[in-house]
């Protein structure tokens, strides 16, 4: 590699790197300024916009202080990959922007929360009938409240996840660098991460799960480097980073362990003593973060994580069969779509491994069933097909070849993958919540295609990659673009478009509650109903 093309990559990675730092403070700003706020009661419009503008100059200060980053580009015929990329990033912009928040959970509980908050101005715990608002980690949600807050209106509450898939291709660009300083395995990364289907589908919605995968990600990248130095940086982001996928999802808590003990043993094992300090205090600023949230998690539930609540996500009984029977499930959820009679031998297939006890009630979701329907487009249930098929392939050449490899991210990928069989029920929405499992692997794939193919070969399965994620991005079945629904229907019936068939009882019952005086709506919901379209519709608050 030329002099000249490592100071293109050196600059390149240097303006990455920013952004990516830049991203976990902006992030670690927003819960932390949020719990402060909120213990002094000015959750409001003029808190929120006062801290920001604290921030705002500060950041502007730090940013002159050191200087602008001098970028140098010299161009690669790698380079021309990106094109297709930002078209995906700019769709999934367009489509966040012209859809509503319209997702179920989102309905129920991601959205309902942030009005109960505004409403309050406060993050405390409330009366309320969907218990999920209550103990489900907030942090996606106190990002899209501060959208909502600032400008009155929730135009620009999918883009936090939008902006989580940006966040987590970049970070993927780092661990590539990390692990290899070859830009072409970069630039294939990139593609991979840009092309999982489920990523598409999340990008332009109000849940949490690539906001997740990119906090996971990042607390992996920042364990690569303290394994290479120990240094202040490197312990201090890494703890930001655990505490904020922890603030994210429960499932981070499965995913951060499997990251951590994966980066900790070799660490330990070369470094002894020296590393002891540095990984506890990681795992004492991750909890410091959550602090306030688990206080408020513990005064309720009498525990940081509600057993009684979560009961109903966790395995029971033999926990080698759990394991064996939901990685089956897990994997095969994610096979090919072979038609209608090519699907059918899957099933038996599946139905073969496990022994023909397809719906253990040990380890499967109460009331559904294991169905073989991963050829949504949904953002609950569509399946990464493609990439679980690479993901098996990389997985076997690493063992054969260490090449351009990070060992411990391997461990991560594969002890995470069995502690998530081991601890959670098969879910027919799992495969979202397997997301940060993907986003960790594209490193691992993109090694594997440039180490296995030569350059045509990769150009061409970088095509197929794309080829195949555009029905992904036109035709997502709650936010359709080539439908062209966002032209001809308001932005309330398009919140109905997961339960159309309630839209026309849900307005009649929002019309009857505006025209009546008062400031609070008098009804009654029961779990998963949805809530948040009659705060929207009606104006009013609900109690």
């Amino acid at each position: 590699m030329s002099t000249k093309h490592l100071s293109y990559l050196d600059s390149t990675t240097g303006i990455i790197n920013s952004v990516f730092y830049g991203g976990l403070i902006v992030a670690g700003f927003v819960l932390l300024s949020t719990e402060l706020l909120s213990s002094l009661n000015c959750l409001n419009f003029a808190g929120i916009f006062a801290a920001w503008a604290v921030f705002s100059v500060v950041s502007v200060f730090v940013f002159i202080r050191h200087g602008l980053h001098k970028f140098k580009f010299g161009f690669n015929r790698s380079y021309l990959l990106l094109f297709p990329v930002f078209f995906i990033l700019l769709v999934t912009l367009f489509t966040a922007l012209v859809y509503p928040s319209n997702n179920w959970d989102s309905m129920t509980y991601h959205m309902p929360r942030i009005m109960h908050w505004i409403d309050n101005g406060s993050v405390e715990f409330y009366k309320t009938h969907e218990s999920r608002q209550l103990y489900q980690p907030p942090f996606a949600e106190y990002a899209i409240m501060h959208l909502q807050v600032l400008t009155d209106a929730d135009y620009l509450a999918n883009t936090v996840q939008w902006l989580s898939f940006v966040f987590c291709i970049i970070t993927v660009v780092l661990l590539v660098f990390e692990i290899t300083q070859n830009q072409n395995i970069a630039m294939l990364a990139i593609v991979i991460t840009a092309t999982i289907p489920m990523a598409i589908l999340q990008s332009s919605s109000t849940q949490n799960d690539l906001a997740v995968s990119g906090f996971t990600a990042s607390f992996a990248l920042l364990l690569i480097r303290l394994s290479k130095a120990i240094t202040i940086r490197n312990i201090v982001f890494a703890g930001i980073a655990l505490g904020l996928a922890i603030a994210t999802k429960g499932t981070a808590l499965i995913y951060c362990l499997a990251i951590g003990v994966s980066f900790a043993v070799p660490m330990l094992y070369r470094l002894r003593q020296k590393t002891v300090l540095p990984l506890m205090t990681i795992v004492l600023i991750g909890f410091v973060i959550n602090g306030f949230f688990f206080y408020r998690t513990y005064q309720k539930y009498g525990n940081i994580i509600p057993v009684s609540e979560t009961a109903l996500y966790k395995n029971t009984g033999n926990p080698i069969k759990n394991t064996y029977q939901n990685a089956i499930r897990n994997i095969m959820f994610h096979s090919p779509d072979l038609g209608y009679e090519g699907n059918k031998y899957i099933y038996r297939a599946s139905r073969y491994l496990l022994l023909d006890d397809m719906n253990n009630l040990n380890n499967t979701w109460e009331g559904v069933h294991y169905t073989q329907q991963n050829n949504r487009r949904h953002e609950d249930f569509a399946g990464n097909r493609l990439h679980m098929i690479l993901i098996i392939c990389a997985l076997v050449f690493v063992c054969k070849s260490r090449k351009d490899v990070s060992v411990p991210l391997v461990f991560s990928i594969v002890s995470g993958f069995v502690l998530y069989c081991l601890i959670l029920k098969w879910q027919p929405w799992g495969s979202r919540l397997q997301l940060p499992l993907f986003v960790l692997a594209c490193p691992v794939i993109a090694s594997f295609i440039y180490n296995a193919f030569d350059a045509r070969a990769r150009v061409l399965i970088a095509g197929v990659l794309i080829v195949f994620a555009t029905p992904y991005l036109f035709k997502n079945e709650t936010r359709n673009l080539a439908s062209l629904d966002w032209l001809s229907k308001s932005r309330n019936e398009l919140m109905f478009n997961s339960n159309p068939q309630i839209y026309k009882k849900y307005s009649a019952i929002a019309g009857i509650e505006k025209s009546k005086p008062g400031k609070y709506m008098d009804i009654r919901l029961t779990v998963d109903q949805y809530e948040y379209p009659l705060w929207v519709m009606s104006g009013k608050q609900i109690k």
